[in-house]
């Protein structure tokens, strides 16, 4: 919520300047995943994995459908 709000402030304040908006959307489910190190000995990134960061993109990317700006499960 305060993080909508600090955007919102942001956005009042580049329009102002005439540099355009940043909207963001927010989609939030909980249960298992997989966080660490993925991949091998020579390329490797730090990320998430599993149906419920799979589950949370989808929430997000729903929101613009109803025009809402996040949604939790």
């Amino acid at each position: 919520h305060r993080m909508m709000q600090a955007l919102t402030k942001l956005n009042a304040q580049w329009t102002s300047r005439g540099i355009s908006e940043i909207r963001s959307r927010i989609g939030i489910a909980t249960g298992d995943v997989v966080v660490g190190n993925m991949g091998s000995e020579s390329r490797f990134n730090y990320t998430v994995m599993g149906d419920t960061v799979n589950f949370a993109s989808r929430l997000e990317g729903i929101n613009k459908a109803y025009g809402t700006t996040c949604l939790v499960s």
